[in-house]
């Protein structure tokens, strides 16, 4: 026989459902060499050029926790200009392909809603020229926090655009 539960029933069996990532792309022209894009990255102080959208803050300094040699495993720690932080980690670096970056141990109080983030860079070539695809993909720790972090994916898109065709025009003028 079986013996059941009130919480079989409860809104707390929401909370271990595996989460599909939510994911947001932007595909921006540029007009440079992507080695000159990816070195760009790798200098910190061009990390402020990040202004946020809406309630999304901008960046307000990027230091690196660990340097290493090798690109593949820096980490970055980035302060926020609303005083919030976060970790980012070079987890592949294929210049002047891509790389992928891990958006991880968020402060208060995204760290209420997303375990982490992925962000991808890709160069495409083609007939109308070089493009850069950036994508992100946003893990929501469960099913209630789904909504929020989907309304944060919005603000991102707009900002990732923005940024994205900002430094594809610096990169452009350098």
């Amino acid at each position: 026989m079986y013996s059941w539960h009130w919480r079989d029933f409860s809104v707390f069996r929401l909370v271990d459902v595996p989460m599909k990532p939510i994911s947001l792309t932007v595909n921006i022209p540029l007009a440079s060499t992507p080695e000159l894009l990816f070195e760009n990255i790798l200098e910190l102080e061009n990390w402020t050029s990040f202004e946020g959208y809406g309630p999304l803050p901008g960046i307000e300094s990027a230091r690196y926790e660990s340097c290493t040699e090798e690109i593949v495993g820096r980490r970055i720690r980035v302060l926020n200009r609303d005083g919030s932080s976060h970790v980012e980690e070079i987890l592949t670096w294929d210049c002047p392909y891509g790389l992928t970056m891990e958006l991880k141990e968020f402060s208060r109080p995204l760290s209420y809603l997303a375990t982490h983030f992925i962000e991808s860079w890709t160069v495409r070539t083609g007939d109308s020229g070089t493009h850069i695809v950036r994508s992100f993909q946003l893990f929501p720790k469960n099913l209630l926090t789904r909504p929020p972090v989907w309304l944060i994916g919005r603000f991102m898109r707009r900002a990732i655009a923005r940024h994205t065709a900002e430094l594809a025009g610096a990169v452009r003028g350098h």
